[in-house]
């Protein structure tokens, strides 16, 4: 009876011994996806409406991450089609990390440089020229977005399915 439970898995944790290696590696790196996804998701909502604004959120929406997101999925798409999976999977998780890392400790540290403080954008009202104002925050919202539409559900399932018997 009791390599009988062993070989099947009990009940209130139904996973083998032997397939505990493929587990753990699988949870973490679930862990890992949905914790990058909380923490851009909370941090792009918060510097887009404290520097541009809450009436900025759609127009960047409408203008900045639909035309991104489209763009990206037919670019994943097409490449999908000549690429091994591991390849693709690779080709699209590397250039998220660098952008992050370069918003990390570039593009966030010398935002006063970098953005349009100085000129006449500064006393205009509209939501879409504080958007071009604040243009390395738009891009990370846009960013977040395509993040938020291709790393757990298209990259994490996509591996998880290739990897489950």
């Amino acid at each position: 009876l009791t390599t009988e439970v062993e070989a099947e898995g009990s009940k209130w944790f139904p996973v083998r011994r032997s397939e505990l290696p493929q587990f753990a590696s699988m949870t973490g790196m679930m862990f890992l996806f949905i914790y990058v996804f909380t923490t851009v998701h909370d941090t792009k909502d918060t510097l887009v409406v404290s520097h541009c604004g809450a009436e900025a959120l759609p127009l960047l929406k409408l203008f900045g991450t639909l035309p991104c997101t489209i763009a990206f999925i037919a670019l994943y798409s097409k490449c999908g089609t000549f690429m091994d999976k591991q390849g693709l999977f690779r080709l699209t998780l590397v250039p998220f990390f660098v952008f992050y890392a370069l918003f990390a400790f570039v593009l966030y540290p010398f935002r006063e440089n970098l953005n349009f403080m100085g000129n006449s954008l500064e006393t205009s009202s509209s939501p879409l020229l504080a958007l071009l104002r604040h243009w390395t925050f738009s891009l990370y919202f846009v960013v977040s977005e395509i993040w938020a539409s291709a790393g757990i559900p298209l990259l994490f399932w996509q591996c998880a399915n290739d990897v489950t018997p």
